[in-house]
């Protein structure tokens, strides 16, 4: 036997009881009956020319229409997914004729680029306006192109105070951490 229960409004993360001998369900569902010994197969006989099976026209021009928005719009899915995979391809076939032009020769000279720059240029889907390469981190900022000895004296000191300080770090929460036994 099957109840459709109505009551309060359950309450977040509260468990509704349930009577014995019922079904609480939030899908849809249907229930179908068959009487105790008559025959299975004249149950539903759709097959038959019986105008109490046929439906309306105005219900056969909804369903139909129904599907044919469907199937439209399954269409279109498989061409946008389609023109995404050619996208892809095409822009791997770019990046890869890329990658074969840039054959290092020692004698040249080079530029370098900071990687977030090339991840950024990668990443983007459809080709836009590349953003200018950005090395002011890696160039002295007295404007001598490369690094100066005072830049990277600097550099160094700032790294080992950093390594100092983090070392120092580990020991103030250590000692924290200590409890003498008396």
């Amino acid at each position: 036997m099957f109840h459709i229960k109505t009551g309060p409004a359950k309450q977040p993360g509260q468990k509704r009881k349930q009577a014995e001998e019922t079904h609480d369900s939030t899908g849809a569902y249907m229930l179908v009956y068959k009487r105790k010994g008559q025959d299975s197969t004249n149950l539903f006989p759709a097959d038959k020319d019986d105008s109490f099976w046929e439906l309306p026209d105005h219900l056969k021009a909804a369903v139909s229409k129904d599907n044919e928005d469907f199937e439209q719009w399954v269409s279109e899915l498989d061409a946008m997914r389609a023109e995404t995979v050619s996208a892809g391809k095409e822009r791997q076939t770019e990046l890869r004729s890329l990658y074969e032009q840039m054959h290092i020769v020692s004698d040249e000279s080079f530029d370098w680029l900071p990687a977030e720059w090339l991840v950024k240029w990668l990443a983007q889907k459809p080709p836009k306006k590349v953003p200018p390469v950005d090395n002011s981190s890696v160039v002295c900022p007295h404007n001598l192109g490369a690094l100066c000895e005072r830049c990277v004296g600097m550099q160094c000191r700032f790294l080992r105070v950093k390594a100092k300080v983090q070392a120092d770090q580990k020991l103030i929460s250590k000692l924290l951490k200590f409890k003498p036994s008396r």
